[in-house]
């Protein structure tokens, strides 16, 4: 059995709660993404409080359950205004790339909207891309995950289709200029399904000699945890384990859906 379908909920959870009254987080915390950054994990999501809206927040952690805050929080916030992200920033997504981090996120004003594109070297000072988003998805921009193969670069992410919210692909050679595929990732499930209605939330990685993608699946009231798997990134089978991660009872912190999801290997 592979060990992506046998995932087990830590005692400590929720290990990252909103922040304390007063903070620029207090209100809600979401989308996140995970790194290993020297010997540290490093978490950046996106928080938004009482008198804000979605910002982008770091905090670390030595072992994945203890997590610490920055001090420079939130490390990105909306962009100046007039920029086509001064309304909000979100659903980030970062890579190590030799000595520089790379963040694709979420951001919109009132007019525009799509992926943009941020560096660092440190993870908490992020340098924006040019003055417009790097891609606009089909369907919306959310949900970024972004893989690098040598010189390609292959971006997952959420847009909606007919209605319904599903993943799309798109692919680059120096993940700034991409081409868009029209066609979704993953067809939804049967009606009886967990997925039959949306997916969203992509999360792909290398795991031994095969592709593993976990995602978001909705059947109807709650999202849940799906995965499939690829030899080539191209054709995904899904685990007949799934959901491979429900949501909790019904008192529970989870109890409702899982509205994101992020793996290491």
């Amino acid at each position: 059995q592979c060990p992506a379908e046998t995932l087990v909920k830590h005692k400590a959870n929720p290990v990252l709660d909103v922040g304390p009254p007063g903070a620029w987080d207090d209100g809600r915390c979401g989308c996140f993404t995970v790194a290993r950054v020297g010997k540290d994990f490093y978490l950046w999501y996106m928080g938004s409080g009482s008198r804000n809206s979605w910002r982008i927040g770091l905090a670390t952690s030595a072992d994945g359950v203890a997590w610490k805050r920055s001090t420079a929080n939130p490390v990105l916030p909306q962009g100046d205004p007039g920029r086509w992200d001064d309304r909000q920033v979100s659903m980030p997504f970062v890579i190590q790339d030799g000595d520089t981090l790379s963040m694709w996120y979420t951001g919109s004003s009132q007019r525009d909207g799509g992926f943009g594109l941020a560096t660092s070297e440190d993870g908490i000072h992020w340098k924006r891309h040019g003055d417009g988003p790097v891609l606009r998805g089909i369907g919306g921009s959310y949900d970024p995950c972004v893989s690098k193969f040598g010189d390609r670069w292959i971006l997952w992410y959420c847009g909606m289709l007919d209605g319904r919210y599903r993943i799309l692909r798109a692919t680059s050679s120096d993940g700034i200029h991409w081409t868009k595929q029209d066609k979704p990732v993953l067809p939804l499930g049967l009606p009886s399904q967990f997925d039959s209605q949306n997916h969203a939330g992509p999360c792909v990685l290398q795991a031994g000699g095969a592709w593993v993608m976990f995602y978001l699946g909705n059947g109807g009231k709650k999202w849940t945890v799906g995965l499939a798997t690829s030899p080539d990134c191209v054709q995904w089978t899904k685990s007949p384990a799934n959901p491979v991660l429900d949501v909790g009872g019904q008192r529970d912190w989870d109890g409702g859906s899982i509205l994101g999801v992020e793996a290491l290997w």
